[in-house]
């Protein structure tokens, strides 16, 4: 799937409101986890399905849940191998994205 400027243009203003939360959450310091905000976004879109939200929300890291997102993008053809190489740095054999992920 090819995306158009229009959803590079949304994708674009996606990432920027991820990395602003990203940086507030680290401001605001340890809270109560109320799952992942970029996620639950991505999901009032109707970009990620409750169930995807759920598997995001089961990470042990932010990181980790950053990444799971990264590989639901490329699942989903929003973003290319080399913008999830960009985003969470080149795939290790055993990180690279699956053709199918399982959420359950």
């Amino acid at each position: 799937m090819k995306l158009t400027l229009g959803n590079r243009l949304r994708l674009g203003t996606i990432l920027a409101f991820w990395a602003i939360g990203a940086v507030l959450a680290c401001a605001q310091g340890p809270s109560v986890n109320k799952g992942n905000a970029l996620a639950q976004f991505l999901q009032s879109k109707g970009i990620l399905s409750a169930d995807e939200v759920a598997m995001v929300n089961r990470a042990s890291t932010p990181e980790e849940a950053n990444t799971r997102i990264a590989r639901l993008l490329v699942e989903k053809g929003l973003i290319s191998q080399q913008e999830y190489a960009a985003m969470v740095g080149p795939a290790s054999p055993s990180e690279a994205v699956p053709s199918s992920i399982t959420t359950a």
